[in-house]
């Protein structure tokens, strides 16, 4: 299956768990990278890089074609939980407050 990129490249970093999360936010030594965690949110800071599939509509979800991952070359897909709130400069989730960032590639 071919994944359709749209020409924006960006930047998603969690800022930090909402108020009342659907699943907790383990901290960096609690969540294992490249594996399903079932019942976690990812850790804040946690920050990919790639090619926006789907952008922030609230009800929704964002979706990213992942190169990057903590600042490692790592290839993938990203899918948030469902959007509760578009914002200024991001997204809120069900779990997470998340900053987005359009990058010129």
């Amino acid at each position: 299956m071919e994944i359709k990129k749209t020409e924006k490249y960006v930047r998603l970093t969690k800022i930090s768990a909402v108020a009342d999360p659907e699943f907790p936010t383990p901290s960096f030594e609690e969540y294992e990278a490249g594996r399903l965690n079932n019942n976690l949110s990812m850790p804040n800071d946690y920050c990919i890089e790639g090619w926006l599939i789907k952008e922030p509509v609230l009800g929704s979800y964002v979706v990213v074609a992942r190169e990057v991952r903590n600042g490692v070359k790592f290839g993938g897909i990203f899918q948030s939980s469902m959007i509760t709130q578009v914002t200024d400069d991001g997204f809120k989730t069900l779990n997470s407050i998340y900053k987005l960032q359009y990058i010129t590639k």
